[in-house]
């Protein structure tokens, strides 16, 4: 983001003043540093609170004018900065100045505020759609990466909310995608840290992917469950006091090569399509004939290096309708398991 900016202020000044002087690439390039420092700051620390449960249009409202009024001031400051080392002057000779009057009324400031409102618009919109879509999905749709149908070796996770048949006769289907809404919302930043991609919800199951490389690397793929139950866990007093019941998930883990693709020309969506998507799911179906939080498959389980932070058992075999092959059943444990009342 600090490069970006930076890359951006400077283009803007080739574009206003050309080459004919030194300075203004150095306003260009300070102002753009900044306001990117400003970007990753709001967008790591700030945005992600202030967005959730909003509208998309107030969420982009206020984005926008974040941006605008702030990066608005970085300018400011910075060719007030400029002036005063570059002149000599001090802050009060620089405010008083004709000159910088002049500048800000009818130069290049009122140019620079309209590059930072367009630029703000667009780049918030298209962060915000992109968020919408899904990770790297606006990327691929733009490029067309999947528009012919590729085939991926992929690390597949169902994770859906036990006991959710209880909980809609309990809330009503109304109250019970409130909750649900909270329960996704409190597990995302969980599954986002984990480097994963969350393909998609259906009903209160959502379908989570990595890449074999990424998924791998430290066990994430396995991780990613236990961080959200730990977020979960933190959470249960205010789901208590909110609907009387505290959720807690459970999860099937396999690999293997799906299809991945574009499909629909009217509300697109790009695809995982194969038999790696229906072992996983009747993995899924595994986890509540056996009560298990977290199973993992064979396929999978001789790859992963797990943490000793984590216990692994067998649980038996699958067989697999039309195969004449099984897969074997791996549990996996916390070593010191989240407290589930």
């Amino acid at each position: 983001m600090v490069l970006a900016g930076t890359l951006l202020g400077l283009i803007y000044i080739i574009f206003s003043d050309g080459f004919g002087a030194v300075y203004p690439f150095v306003n260009g390039g300070v102002a753009g540093m900044l306001s990117g420092l400003i970007v990753a700051f709001l967008e790591l620390n700030y945005f992600p609170k202030v967005s959730k449960k909003r509208k998309f249009y107030h969420v982009l409202l206020i984005r926008t004018t974040t941006y605008f009024v702030l990066l608005t001031l970085v300018i400011v400051a910075v060719v007030v900065t400029s002036r005063m080392i570059r002149l000599d002057q001090g802050l009060r000779g620089v405010l008083v100045d004709p000159e910088f009057h002049e500048y800000l009324l009818k130069g290049d400031f009122p140019i620079a505020v309209i590059y930072t409102i367009v630029l703000a618009l667009t780049i918030n919109f298209t962060m915000m759609m992109s968020r919408k879509l899904g990770q790297g999905m606006l990327f691929n749709f733009v490029t067309g990466r999947y528009r012919k149908p590729v085939e991926e070796e992929r690390i597949i996770m169902f994770m859906k909310v036990k006991n959710s048949d209880k909980f809609i006769e309990k809330l009503g289907d109304l109250h019970f995608y409130q909750f649900l809404n909270d329960f996704f919302d409190d597990i995302t930043d969980s599954i986002l840290s984990c480097k994963a991609i969350i393909y998609e919800y259906v009903d209160d199951l959502i379908v989570i992917t990595w890449d074999m490389r990424r998924g791998l690397e430290d066990g994430r793929c396995i991780r990613a469950y236990f961080s959200a139950t730990e977020d979960l866990e933190l959470r249960k007093g205010e789901y208590f006091k909110e609907y009387g019941l505290i959720p807690f998930p459970y999860a099937a883990v396999h690999c293997g090569k799906v299809v991945r693709a574009e499909i629909g020309d009217v509300k697109s969506e790009i695809a995982f399509l194969g038999d790696t998507m229906n072992t996983t799911a009747r993995i899924l179906e595994k986890c509540v004939e056996l009560q298990s939080s977290l199973l993992v498959s064979s396929t999978l389980a001789e790859h992963l290096r797990l943490p000793p932070i984590y216990n692994k058992s067998s649980k038996g075999s699958l067989f697999l309708r039309g195969k004449s092959d099984e897969i074997e059943l791996f549990e996996i444990r916390d070593v010191v398991p989240v407290n589930v009342l």
